[in-house]
């Protein structure tokens, strides 16, 4: 699962495809998540450096709010779709 949006890099091109390369769940409740951009599919599964690289702290009551069952992948980039930039993104 991944995330496909533009997102303008500090070397001239977009990262389209962005990943979640690190996940950790702190003992207060929170969470710290890492995305990374890649230019597409071929560029991370060539295990290329990713263009970009994107960090993000969810509070524990946002913890408890989007994933009430417990931290599901899919839920996670269902939740960063309505972040920022990655608001219009589409998964696959």
């Amino acid at each position: 699962m991944a995330l496909l949006q533009n997102i303008g890099t500090e070397y001239g091109v977009y990262a389209s495809y962005w990943k979640i390369t690190e996940f950790k769940i702190n003992l207060d409740g929170s969470c710290d998540l890492s995305l990374s951009g890649f230019h597409d599919e071929h560029a991370r599964l060539a295990s290329m450096k990713p263009l970009k690289m994107m960090e993000f702290s969810v509070t524990p009551q946002i913890v408890q709010e989007y994933f009430p069952q417990g931290i599901d992948l899919e839920l996670v980039y269902e939740y960063l779709k309505t972040l920022g930039e990655f608001t219009n993104s589409t998964s696959i």
